[in-house]
């Protein structure tokens, strides 16, 4: 998703097996990002705030089921949010 200004909260849910990594592209010219990653109901595995600039990460799935990810701009401007599932099988 590109965006102008993202001052909002939005979810997107990813089915990943076993194996699998969820990759994840952030970039924000102003303002700063936020976002998790979480199973079903569980705690989120992975917490990141304040994110300024570009990042990419990657996160190795080891139980397959249905990821949320939560993504969270605070005066975001002229950026993008990207996370996608690559099958390493």
């Amino acid at each position: 998703m590109d965006y102008k200004i993202l001052n909002t909260t939005d979810s997107q849910a990813l089915a990943a097996a076993e194996g699998d990594t969820i990759h994840a592209e952030l970039a924000a010219k102003d303002g700063c990002l936020s976002f998790t990653i979480q199973k079903g109901d569980e705690e989120p595995f992975y917490v990141s705030e304040k994110l300024i600039g570009s990042q990419q990460f990657d996160f190795e799935i080891n139980e397959s089921g249905t990821y949320t990810v939560t993504v969270t701009g605070k005066k975001a401007k002229n950026g993008s949010v990207s996370f996608t599932v690559v099958n390493n099988q």
